[in-house]
């Protein structure tokens, strides 16, 4: 641009009416001997006595009449050389550049100007319009050579780069200065003895620009990513349910045998707590929601493969000579199932903050609705899947699997990612490093496991509050699984001497848990928009905890039910603060790993701690083991406690974390 303006100017500058008659002006009107005016890199030599004729108001005309002579303008009059570098610099210097005389100016110039004001009083205007007038042209030639050039810009800037239109204030004060723009300009080996610091931009010229196209990576709606995230967690949920039921009932009327029900449990937990941890580094090298696309649709492909078995089977039953349902197979995908469910779970735990963004207060509203979706779709999931039993039978039931999950996968992977809220963005920080090697070989891949799963451990256990954090939700969750697994149908039968008040215990269990998000939920938006504290729900899950003594000291189910509904609406409170605190803290590049070793210690604790209370409840009496739980709860109580107290630490400094709550 800049050179396209120079060339132009060095073209239109001689056509200028009157400018070739300034060499004469130069030659004759001045005495031969005179100093030079020291300009800060150029030095121009010209007869000192025009500077009695030259004031301030006359530098920019002198600018044109010089510019207009450079083509003829030759001989010892003027010399132009480089000046000291450190030559002085005067007011007066800046604001002439050039001694040059007023009154001897070519009258085509001064024409138009004379009736109108004093000789010598004024710019040459007239000169000013010819020079206007070739930026007009100059900028039409440039537009029409360049569509997208702007015609506002390049008349702005020539206009900057003569002088015109400066006022007197800015070349007195050294802001624009033409002759030396203009030689500088033409002349690329001069330099000019000042700083243009006048800023060029078409903002700053007042030029209306056309808007930026929108960035492709533009932020989704928070509003339209929720209900996405929703949709799709109700769809999941409404499918494991209808899991859940029917591969255990299955099991028990094909195979007959409690203990291929006990494997095939055991088989699902093992999975669960393996590739929940290895989901960690898989999460932290790619999307969140393709990943837990991928796990839904293979757990999806293993319960139709499951189904079509069965349904063989059912409807063929002599044609191989054998089932085609046998129970090692049916354990292959089951376990196939469990293992896309802990990559499922721990990816739910990395989303959120993905979408929001470092906001914890959002995350925890985040979580909180999400919960709420999760414990209605469970139940509409479980009567659905209850009523399609007790119509069709339990391969019918199964059958709502497939389309649930295969429609949840669909929904995750149309969620875009990236920051929807009004959250700091996460921070660009350096991904997982990749591990070429797991590709290669088992060995290669199980070495890439426990790389992983060392990570994860290390970032857990270096910072005091992911360690306190890890303690405060692996226990809850403990007791809340083996709780609605284990201990309320033995409970049930055995203490209370009722089975079906099972139904009800496990009811007023789900009740809290939507009760509990909905008290995380009005503590967060009620009027000041400031909730409670995570330790104080820490806290108050712990008092919570004390109410399993229920089940020891007294067999009144009008009793026991409220106490259960307070302790799950704790734990579901404090559960989803802590985690939503955590989610927010833990740095992005490390939080797929993080939780990936947190689900796994979760896992590996409920998994240990049925099978050791199972082995309690066969040797001893029921009583006295419930009994040894509430002392045992107790204890944790306290412990949770003192957690709470250093869950208030801070999250760590850096520019991954941000710790709001």
């Amino acid at each position: 641009m800049r050179r396209s303006i120079a060339l132009l100017l060095a073209v239109l500058l001689p056509a200028v009416p009157g400018a070739p008659a300034w060499a004469t002006v130069i030659r004759s009107a001045a005495p031969a001997s005179a100093p030079a005016s020291a300009v800060p890199g150029i030095q121009l030599s010209l007869p000192s006595s025009g500077s009695s004729f030259l004031g301030p108001d006359s530098a920019r005309d002198s600018a044109i009449g010089l510019q207009g002579s450079l083509p003829s303008w030759s001989g010892p009059q003027a010399t132009i050389s480089p000046a000291p570098a450190l030559a002085p610099v005067s007011g007066r210097s800046i604001a002439g550049r050039a001694s040059l005389p007023q009154a001897a100016g070519p009258a085509a110039l001064i024409r138009a100007r004379t009736a109108a004001s004093p000789q010598g009083a004024a710019p040459l205007q007239g000169s000013l319009d010819a020079m206007r007038s070739a930026s007009v042209l100059g900028a039409q030639s440039l537009r029409q050579e360049s569509p997208d050039a702007s015609y506002g810009t390049s008349r702005a800037a020539f206009d900057r780069l003569i002088g015109a239109g400066a006022s007197l204030g800015d070349q007195a004060s050294g802001q624009e200065a033409p002759v030396p723009a203009v030689l500088s300009t033409l002349k690329g080996t001069l330099t000019p003895g000042y700083e243009t610091t006048r800023d060029l931009s078409p903002e700053a010229a007042g030029v209306q620009t056309s808007p930026s196209r929108e960035d492709p990576t533009q932020k989704p709606d928070l509003k339209r990513t929720l209900r996405w995230y929703l949709g799709g967690t109700a769809a999941f949920k409404i499918g494991m349910e209808a899991l859940g039921l029917s591969i255990p009932l299955l099991a028990l009327t094909v195979f007959g045998q409690v203990k291929w029900a006990a494997v095939m449990s055991v088989g699902w937990g093992l999975s669960q707590l393996v590739f929940s941890s290895l989901a960690g580094g898989i999460l932290d090298r790619h999307s969140p929601t393709k990943v837990i696309s991928r796990a839904m649709t293979l757990q999806a492909a293993s319960v139709g493969i499951m189904i079509g078995l069965f349904a063989f089977d059912k409807l063929f039953p002599a044609l191989l000579g054998f089932p085609l349902a046998q129970p090692v197979a049916i354990l292959i995908l089951y376990t196939l199932a469990g293992a896309c469910l802990g990559v499922q779970d721990t990816a739910r735990q990395v989303i959120p903050p993905e979408v929001i963004g470092k906001d914890e207060k959002a995350i925890k509203l985040f979580n909180a609705r999400t919960h709420m979706a999760y414990e209605v779709s469970g139940v509409i999931g479980a009567l659905l899947a209850g009523l399609v039993i007790s119509k069709f039978g339990v391969l019918a039931a199964l059958l709502l699997h497939p389309p649930a999950y295969l429609a949840a996968a669909w929904i995750f992977s149309h969620i875009r990612m990236g920051h929807a809220g009004s959250g700091t963005p996460p921070q660009a920080d350096a991904p997982a490093p990749a591990l070429p090697g797991a590709r290669k070989s088992p060995a290669a891949a199980v070495r890439a496991f426990f790389t992983d799963l060392a990570a994860g451990a290390r970032s857990v256990f270096g910072q005091k509050l992911f360690r306190w954090g890890l303690f405060a939700l692996a226990v809850p969750v403990l007791i809340h699984r083996v709780l609605e697994g284990l201990l309320i149908p033995v409970a049930a039968k055995s203490l209370l001497d009722n089975p079906s008040a099972a139904a009800w215990i496990v009811g007023a269990s789900n009740l809290g848990e939507l009760i509990g998000a909905g008290l995380l939920l009005r503590s967060l938006t009620r009027a000041n928009g400031k909730g409670h504290h995570t330790a104080f729900w820490v806290r108050l899950m712990a008092l919570g905890t004390l109410a399993f003594w229920a089940f020891s000291l007294t067999n009144q189910l009008a009793v026991i039910l409220p106490l259960v509904l307070f302790m799950s609406a704790s734990w579901a409170a404090s559960d989803l603060s802590l985690r939503s605190k955590l989610q927010n803290a833990i740095p992005d590049s490390l939080r797929g790993r993080a939780f990936g070793f947190m689900s796994a210690v979760s896992f590996a604790l409920i998994l240990t701690a049925s099978l050791g209370l199972g082995f309690l409840f066969d040797a001893a009496a029921h009583a006295a083991v419930f009994l040894g739980i509430s002392g045992a709860l107790t204890f944790l109580a306290v412990a949770l406690f003192f957690a709470a107290k250093n869950l208030r630490t801070e999250a760590p400094a850096g520019p991954q974390v941000k710790d709001s709550k």
